[in-house]
């Protein structure tokens, strides 16, 4: 079964000072990232690049909650 965890790559940083957050997929040991539409300031971050706001935190929880939904109905 396939696991989901949302990161943040602290060496892609824009020019603005913002970081894309990104779905880490984990599957029989490869990796693979699927990008989002959603980007945290400094301040939504801990100090080891854990998303901390609860509200970003709500939203990619509902994302990674589909992405699950449709690989169980795939398997």
């Amino acid at each position: 079964m396939a696991t989901f965890k949302a990161v943040i790559n602290k060496d892609q940083v824009k020019e603005d000072k913002t970081w894309r957050v990104k779905i880490r997929v984990t599957h029989q040991r490869s990796l693979k990232y699927i990008s989002t539409e959603h980007y945290v300031t400094k301040k939504q971050l801990t100090k080891d690049f854990e998303i901390k706001d609860p509200e970003v935190l709500d939203e990619l929880n509902d994302t990674i909650r589909a992405y699950r939904k449709k690989i169980t109905a795939l398997s």
